[in-house]
């Protein structure tokens, strides 16, 4: 499938040129492999990947809250917003990967939001609210955007923890490079966990047999580091003693006899690398640096003795997570190490109060700046901080250059960044060593072949997929039509493949919605594909239990969430069309539009179509009814018949059409010429809309799928009071807001700062503000303010 030109030069340019620019020279004749790093820049030209980061107004919520989030998308390569998608998919999953929610979120300029009401059914426990497109479909799950959020139901509370409950912890080892060799030297990092994916202290030995080789402990969030030149046929063991838990054994991985050690060492300028084989047969190895599949680096590295070390300027790597690959003479990949640099610069904000305490139902005055040179989109919540909901984990900028990047659950991806943390290099590169690196599967992009795509983008809009069957076999080149009964003539055309699937582009299908699929023929039948994926990562979620050392916060905020929904629920239920939803009927403009409560109200279709509306003929025969557009500039009529809609739904029986009541008809639109939309023309168009579209209208047929469909979600307005007049102020309703604003779409730089105003609520306590953004040149970041309400 071809992409748009726009979208794949602007994405992809930098690859070929940092890529020209940095490959060193070639290898020595030994070298029969094909150029890893042309086989790389071929398969990213190839390919376009989307990433998606969702900011929400708050991790904790009780049933009758809402879930207010942002979404933003961007390039999976370079982090600028990228305006591919129209359409992400947004799901709440609990622990069996069963979806509670899902919601179909537009997106316009590469970013979109929306809302989530949790209902009274959902029970006490953590969840993953995952996020993704339909392009995103096409790759591992794994790379699907994920969030814990936490959801407490005061009537299905969660168990209480057990005071027998094990504290069971696990503890894997990684070989830098990914194998142990006899006779060289590594360094093994190890990651120690418990049951939640926290890291764990504790105190080990290694063990050689009945020998202690040494101790060690880990570092930072239970990763360490410890060397080991291991020896032929031996087996390595480690005796782990974790401070809250029972004493383990846990066996390393196996030592080989030939192989290839990679050992990465960060320096004040760059990267030292020391490579070492006793691989036979190698002259000189080949040492590829890429940065999310972008290559920084092509060169070949001679080996004396076996051995090769090379520094790596700090300039040359990309910012974030970059993968450092060794090759053989043969062209194939034997060690692997990611390295991590900061980014020069993040998307700095600043945000500021007129003052650190407010009174209950006071005005407060925010504004946001940046420094930042390019324009930037951001979004922003004011919530309570307490025992229970504290600032969340994580943020836009560690997702993007961390958290996206590599398979597993990191432990506060923040800290990594924090300015306050003097140690956050040494143990991003803890980090790194524990991780692996899943994305791109060499063969595949050695291959050469052009990669399939499953799934095509949503570029338009919404697109519906299904299949057409003439009996129980899929049916090919067959014409199938669907809408749904609306005022905004929701209608598409969709021509089947030879699998009998077939895809229709619906943008403006907003809503609860009456879908209609079918042929002109009755030999079909149709089904409709869920668009939501049934693919699923691997990540786990901790067990809730029950917080029992702080039941008056419980209580007061369900008696909050109660209060808002009594007093405010009118305001939080107001939808809207999203001020990009077009309603502009597909063929854009009528030749002829007739208003029929402007003429005089006939008692049958036909004599409305006879009296004024004169671009169509009505024809009888044999007790059939044919109606017929006349095409203006040949002054004749079209010699087939044209399309029939009513309220945007085909109706291809005119004689019974005709039978339909007029008095329920507001307007018909005529189209007076030869039409083509997609794959499929009509000789002119009849759109008919009545006062109060309804399914019932049409008669089912056996050719005629009808289904409950939700669209693209409306747009729900955050509601907070204005406590802006005295009134007002000394209102007897009560306020118990914890979430005093949600702004998802703040716009600011280029010396523009933004100002918003949000009043406080009944509820005194600690409040935080949460700003995050993304600049139109893919710098991100992230910035927070308290305040106090007394």
């Amino acid at each position: 499938m071809k992409l748009p030109n726009n979208i794949r030069s602007s994405s992809f340019l930098p690859c070929f040129v940092l890529c020209l620019a940095v490959c060193g020279p070639k290898l020595h004749a030994q070298d029969t492999g094909i150029n890893p790093a042309e086989a790389l820049t071929r398969f990213s030209a190839q390919s376009i990947r989307e990433k998606l980061y969702v900011h929400t107004d708050k991790d904790y919520y009780m049933p009758g809250e809402i879930i207010w989030f942002k979404i933003y998308c961007a390039d999976a390569f370079l982090h600028k917003p990228l305006p591919l998608s129209k359409v992400a998919y947004v799901e709440i999953l609990d622990s069996a990967n069963k979806a509670v929610r899902q919601e179909k979120i537009a997106l316009h300029n590469a970013t979109g939001n929306g809302s989530i009401y949790l209902s009274q059914q959902v029970a006490s426990g953590h969840y993953k609210l995952r996020a993704y497109t339909r392009w995103m479909q096409n790759d591992d799950p794994h790379w699907f955007f994920e969030k814990q959020i936490a959801v407490m139901n005061l009537n299905h509370l969660p168990p209480v923890k057990p005071v027998t409950e094990s504290n069971k912890t696990q503890i894997t080892f990684f070989p830098e490079g990914g194998d142990l060799v006899q006779g060289m030297e590594n360094r093994i990092a190890f990651k120690a966990s418990n049951a939640t994916g926290k890291g764990v202290a504790f105190k080990g030995y290694l063990l050689d047999g009945q020998d202690t080789l040494l101790h060690f402990e880990p570092e930072h969030l239970g990763m360490g580091t410890f060397p080991l030149t291991p020896e032929a046929g031996h087996r390595y063991r480690a005796f782990i003693v974790p401070e809250n838990g029972l004493p383990f054994e846990a066996i390393l991985p196996e030592t080989r006899s030939v192989g290839t050690s990679l050992a990465v060492q960060p320096t004040p300028d760059g990267f030292r690398i020391h490579i070492h084989t006793n691989e036979p047969g190698n002259e000189a190895m080949r040492l590829l640096v890429h940065t999310r599949g972008i290559t920084r680096l092509h060169t070949t590295l001679p080996l004396t003795e076996g051995k090769a070390q090379f520094q790596l300027p700090a300039s040359v790597p990309g910012e974030g997570i970059s993968v450092v690959t060794i090759f053989n003479g043969k062209g194939q990949p034997v060690c692997e190490r990611l390295i991590f640099s900061y980014p020069e610069k993040e998307l700095d904000i600043n945000l500021s109060v007129s003052k650190p305490v407010y009174h209950t139902r006071e005005a407060v005055e925010l504004q946001l700046s940046t420094a930042s040179t390019d324009s930037a989109e951001f979004s922003l919540s004011v919530y309570s901080i307490d025992s229970l909901q504290q600032p969340g984990s994580g943020n836009i900028l560690s997702y993007l250059l961390l958290s996206s990047d590599i398979r597993g659950h990191i432990e506060n991806p923040e800290t990594y960044f924090a300015e306050s943390n003097p140690d956050k290099a040494r143990q991003m590169d803890l980090l790194l060593r524990t991780q692996g690196w899943r994305r791109f599967n060499w063969k595949t992009i050695t291959s050469q072949k052009t990669p399939i795509y499953r799934y095509a983008p949503e570029l338009q809009g919404h697109l519906i997929t299904g299949t057409v069957f003439s009996g129980e076999k899929p049916a090919s080149n067959t014409t199938v039509f669907l809408s749904a009964p609306s005022s905004l003539t929701l209608f598409r055309p969709a021509t089947s493949d030879v699998n009998g699937n077939f895809r229709a582009d619906v943008p403006n299908l907003f809503g609860s919605h009456h879908l209609i699929a079918q042929t002109e023929s009755s030999s079909y039948t149709i089904s409709i594909h869920d668009p939501f994926s049934r693919q699923f990562s691997t990540s786990t979620l901790p067990t809730m239990y029950r917080p029992l050392e702080n039941p008056g916060t419980l209580l007061q905020q369900n008696i909050g969430m109660q209060v808002r929904n009594i007093y405010s629920g009118d305001q939080l239920n107001v939808h809207h069309l999203p001020h990009s939803g077009d309603t502009i009927p597909f063929y854009n403009r009528a030749d002829q539009q007739y208003q029929l409560d402007k003429y005089t109200r006939f008692t049958t279709m036909e004599e409305v179509l006879r009296e004024y509306v004169n671009l169509v003929d009505v024809r009888f025969k044999n007790k059939e009814v044919n109606l017929f557009v006349i095409d203006p500039l040949r002054k004749a009529y079209f010699e087939n018949k044209p399309l029939n809609l009513l309220d945007g739904v085909p109706v291809f029986n005119f004689t019974k059409f005709l039978a339909f009541d007029p008095m329920k008809i507001y307007s018909v639109d005529v189209v007076a010429k030869q039409y083509v939309l997609g794959n499929t023309s009509f000789p002119g168009i009849l759109n008919w809309r009545t006062y109060a579209p309804s399914a019932a209208y049409y008669e089912a047929t056996p050719n005629m799928l009808q289904v409950d469909y939700e669209g693209l979600q409306l747009t729900r307005e955050f509601y907070s009071p204005a406590y802006d007049s005295p009134d007002k102020k000394d209102s007897r309703i009560p306020d118990f807001r914890n979430v005093l604003h949600w702004a998802p779409a703040v716009k600011a730089g280029k010396n523009t700062d933004a100002k918003l105003r949000f009043y406080t609520s009944d509820l005194p306590g600690k409040y935080v503000v949460v700003a995050e953004g993304l600049s139109t040149g893919g710098t991100a970041g992230s910035g927070m303010l308290f305040f106090e309400v007394k």
